[in-house]
């Protein structure tokens, strides 16, 4: 089973993409990434994938949104956060 959920951010423009796919011991696996949309530009930004697996589909999509999160604190302008 695999899903996918776009998350808005307080970054205008950023939002989080996470996929989280259930392996075949049960377990939940999660991809993370950014988002930027611009009048003149989309970025994508893929951030590393870990080889980390939860318990539940909830676990790794909170492992995920935290990872996103993390690169937007580091990585977009404090000003650019509404």
């Amino acid at each position: 089973m695999i899903d996918r959920t776009k998350i808005p951010t307080a970054w205008e423009g950023c939002e989080i993409s996470i996929v989280t796919e259930q392996m075949r011991d049960g377990k939940w696996a999660v991809v993370a990434g950014v988002t930027e949309t611009t009048a003149e530009h989309t970025r994508t930004v893929d951030l590393p994938v870990t080889s980390a697996t939860f318990p539940t589909r909830e676990e790794a999509q909170t492992h995920g949104v935290e990872q996103a999160a993390r690169w937007l604190e580091h990585n977009m302008p404090k000003r650019a956060a509404v």
